[in-house]
């Protein structure tokens, strides 16, 4: 993928953050890919901007499976698995789930997106990895003037802290997702048979070897404070190609 990743362009390309209509496409597709996901009952487990890449035409790719499980049907799985500010209170406090930590994930990568920092944790913060969890259990997050009204009540119902009362666990997944106002723009069969056009495309040219560079150090730093496996060898299409 030549277009670099979500964190690079959230963060290296001027002021931090993205303008709500580009933070919404890409919670649109990710959306898609996490649904299809869903439906081969995988769980990925793993949501944060270094993990979702762009493409030449700007459109988003899900990569790095590493972390992804799939779920015999009609049972759960347990499993403290993820990156440090990420993972949702439930895999935390290792109890049992299937897919509620994946719409966790994507309600961290809205607030994200738009913010220009993590819900639980400031940019380039030290704090212990045992004060970031505490968080994501007791702490609500705060936005700004960033947000519109929409944009907060969908990183709510995404971050709500009980996965019975999360947006996409009620019991219709990614539907329910995709039918909040936010997305009202959306024609998600357009976008799923890629026929809608990215708000932005990557000027490759600035994807130079430093960044790459500078990306993988990132990554490899994060993977040894939480202990996980990271290979960059394996990515998710959220969207069909016709």
């Amino acid at each position: 993928m030549n277009g670099g990743d979500l964190k690079f362009h959230i963060y290296n390309m001027g002021n931090s953050g993205f303008d709500e209509q580009r933070a919404i496409f890409y919670a649109a597709e990710i959306c898609c890919g996490l649904e299809d996901l869903h439906r081969e009952r995988i769980v990925y487990r793993d949501l944060k901007p270094e993990n979702i890449l762009l493409d030449d035409r700007g459109h988003i790719r899900i990569s790095d499976l590493g972390l992804a499980v799939q779920i015999p049907e009609g049972e759960t799985i347990r499993g403290r698995v993820g990156t440090v500010g990420y993972m949702a209170p439930e895999v935390i406090q290792n109890e049992s789930y299937t897919f509620s930590p994946d719409w966790w994930g994507l309600g961290c990568l809205i607030f994200e997106m738009i913010q220009g920092q993590s819900p639980f944790r400031k940019r380039k913060e030290r704090v212990k990895r045992e004060e970031v969890d505490r968080r994501v259990r007791e702490d609500q997050e705060e936005y700004s003037d960033k947000f519109s009204e929409d944009a907060k009540d969908i990183c709510r119902q995404l971050l709500a802290k009980d996965p019975k009362e999360r947006l996409g666990c009620r019991g219709c997944g990614g539907t329910e997702v995709k039918q909040h106002p936010i997305f009202r723009n959306i024609n998600f069969k357009r976008l799923e048979a890629n026929m809608l056009d990215p708000p932005f495309i990557p000027d490759v040219r600035e994807m130079n070897t430093q960044s790459q560079h500078t990306r993988h150090i990132e990554a490899q730093s994060v993977c040894r404070k939480c202990h996980c496996q990271k290979e960059m060898s394996l990515s998710w299409r959220p969207v069909a190609v016709v």
